[in-house]
């Protein structure tokens, strides 16, 4: 059997490249790369030898960023059986994962966001990022991503968002 870290390589280079998120599916993937038992085969890696990796990464990270990374391990195990036909079990299925943390309610203060608009660091692009955001509920990339062709009047044409294309109406202001 080949090693785990072998595995995960071929996943990146054959899989993980043709997804939307293969940058961050590569970081966390190289970071699974460096545990120890990453070398070890991959009809070798128990529940037992993931449990203890969790509990490891729950002392330094929350629960939801250990879920997103033993998503990732679940999805190798399962592209390793099923596309690769390795006679493998995915340990990931028989651990107990960590609770999802409580959604912040936190906002922010009319003084914080005066002092991030107006503050005397903040470069003129990034404050109509700021206030395109704030105005439209758009993401970081979605802001980013935004040409001229995709403004029609008063909406918004979004190509490319998170699950699917979307049309969002804009303010006086967004506009």
């Amino acid at each position: 059997f080949p090693k785990f870290s072998e595995i995960a390589l071929k996943y990146i280079n054959e899989v993980s490249i043709t997804k939307r998120c293969f940058r961050d599916e590569r970081y966390t993937i190289n970071s699974l790369m460096r545990e120890a038992w990453s070398e070890y085969p991959i009809n070798r890696i128990t529940a037992n030898i993931v449990g203890i990796y969790r509990d490891k990464q729950l002392r330094t990270v929350s629960g939801s960023t250990v879920n997103r990374r033993l998503d990732v391990m679940s999805t190798i195990f399962t592209n390793c059986k099923k596309e690769w036909s390795f006679p493998v079990d995915n340990p990931v299925l028989s651990l107990r994962r960590p609770k999802k943390v409580a959604p912040r309610s936190r906002r922010y203060t009319d003084e914080e966001l005066d002092k991030l608009i107006k503050g005397n660091r903040t470069s003129e692009v990034m404050r109509t990022l700021i206030q395109i955001a704030l105005e439209t509920g758009m993401r970081k990339s979605e802001c980013i991503g935004i040409l001229p062709e995709h403004l029609k009047g008063n909406t918004l044409f979004i190509p490319i968002a998170k699950t699917k294309p979307r049309t969002i109406p804009l303010t006086k202001k967004a506009v």
